[in-house]
């Protein structure tokens, strides 16, 4: 996953509009979306302000895509450390956003149980993901 996904991913995951996080970030929609379009670079100060507004570690948007690709017993301790930090992150956002979903008054609709759905599947994965950092961590210190 390249770092413009983990800027749409992290958008999405938070149900933010890319309006949103450029007025976060005071610069022009067209000039987020081109972020995350990676048709422009995107600065360290830039990552900062993010990892901020998220509140994540900056090195989160170095590692995500480390969690679907290499077995964490290889991995550094700074790196399960970091990764442990974002799927706690993404645990704790989905669930957030599932219960605003289910505390809502009325009539669930169809669109929402499909999001319902795919965020509980997300927060499935997340979980186990975390139960492996964890484990590992435990193991080695």
């Amino acid at each position: 996953m390249e770092l413009r996904d983990v800027l749409v991913e992290l958008r999405k995951l938070n149900d933010l509009t890319q309006s949103d996080v450029a007025h976060v970030l005071d610069v022009t929609i067209q000039a987020y979306n081109r972020y995350e379009l990676g048709q422009r670079k995107i600065t360290l100060q830039v990552l900062d302000r993010l990892a901020a507004f998220y509140e994540i570690p900056i090195q989160t948007f170095f590692v995500w895509n480390v969690t679907n690709r290499d077995n964490p017993k290889t991995l550094s301790l700074s790196i399960l450390a970091s990764l442990f930090d974002l799927l706690q992150y993404q645990k704790k956002t989905l669930d957030k956003r599932l219960d605003e979903l289910e505390n809502t008054s009325g009539k669930i609709s169809d669109r929402e149980l499909l999001i319902i759905d795919d965020l509980e599947k997300k927060r499935y994965i997340a979980h186990r993901r975390l139960k492996v950092i964890e484990a590992e961590l435990s193991r080695r210190v």
